[in-house]
């Protein structure tokens, strides 16, 4: 029970906040960041973990999967604070502008980035698989595969640390990173750590899929809005950018489902990847919602630009995601806008 704000001069009328909630500047309750709620109540649809601030600790609220929405890099969307920091508008998500750290373990990351201060700020962590891959920019000719307002990087590779934990450990605990695409590696890996923090409360949808949302054989992903083919063909597909008979892309612009007799298309990287649940293994998905997924790997539609023949593609064993040639023959789910 709070009737005024330490440090400020405000005073509320006492009020009962959440466990994850603070007084706020000027009235009532704020919900900690990456919570939604009203500040009596604040929930999180992503993972709480606490971090070291300078009043001691405080609990965050992390999203592994876009909570945000049908994410698509957008220059306009990031902005340059000028002192070390950019922020995305779209994410709402602040980044630490120049890594500055050197490459580190998994465990030397996280502490790195649970230690840092940087622009009047100390709730800095490392970002889930989601928030990382976010910055990928696929469209890119060359590597880093990243925004040019994030070139004083300082590194070569651009392969980030996230703070996710495969949960497959048959071979050894290993941790995601993103880069040229997303992986799960051993901990003693040395990786870069570019931290993050969350800028404001990221309402995170009551019931992420419904299925038969897009009529009887879809999926509706409530975070995104797109429309997913729930059970996918037994056979496979090549890629062919240009629609050959086929190949992944006739596939799906020929397909019929739901609602829809028309307008489906093969996902991009970023749009797959979004289904992926790393709290499952083999498949690596919501199988309640997507039944009988096989395990292998699933084509998107991003070419890998930077390679010759290659595109991306997701295996469902454990949710990765990297480039494949384009000759392979791969599973598809196709989505609908």
């Amino acid at each position: 029970t709070l009737d005024s704000c330490a440090g400020s001069a405000c005073t509320h009328t006492p009020v009962t906040c959440d466990a994850n909630a603070q007084c706020g500047a000027t009235s009532g309750c704020v919900c900690n960041p990456g919570f939604y709620g009203t500040g009596d109540v604040c929930s999180c649809g992503g993972t709480v973990s606490s971090i070291s601030t300078a009043a001691g600790s405080e609990s965050v609220c992390a999203y592994d999967w876009p909570v945000w929405g049908n994410r698509s890099i957008s220059p306009s969307s990031y902005a340059d604070n000028g002192d070390g920091t950019v922020s995305d508008w779209q994410t709402r998500l602040m980044w630490q502008q120049t890594v500055v750290a050197p490459s580190s373990t998994w465990t030397d990351a996280e502490t790195y980035c649970d230690g840092l201060t940087l622009a009047g700020h100390d709730d800095w962590r490392l970002p889930t698989v989601a928030e990382a891959e976010s910055l990928i920019d696929y469209a890119k000719p060359q590597t880093p595969l990243i925004s040019t307002i994030f070139a004083a990087q300082g590194i070569a590779l651009g392969n980030l640390w996230a703070s996710v934990a495969d949960v497959d450990t048959s071979g050894g605990q290993k941790y995601w990173m993103t880069g040229y695409g997303t992986a799960s590696v051993p901990g003693s890996t040395a990786y870069q750590a570019r931290c993050v923090r969350s800028m404001a409360s990221l309402p995170a949808p009551t019931t992420r899929f419904t299925a038969g949302g897009g009529g009887s054989g879809t999926v509706t992903d409530n975070a995104t809005g797109l429309i997913w083919q729930q059970t996918v063909a037994a056979t496979t597909f090549i890629w062919d950018a240009g629609s050959a008979a086929g190949s992944a892309q006739a596939y799906c612009a020929a397909l019929s489902a739901g609602n829809y007799a028309s307008g489906w298309r093969l996902p991009n990287e970023r749009e797959l990847l979004s289904l992926v649940d790393r709290t499952a293994h083999s498949p690596a998905i919501n199988a309640a919602v997507f039944p009988s997924t096989p395990v292998g790997f699933f084509w998107s539609s991003t070419v890998a630009n930077y390679l010759t023949g290659q595109a991306f593609s997701d295996y469902t064993t454990n949710g990765g995601g990297w480039t494949n040639p384009i000759s392979a023959s791969f599973s598809v789910r196709c989505v609908h806008d």
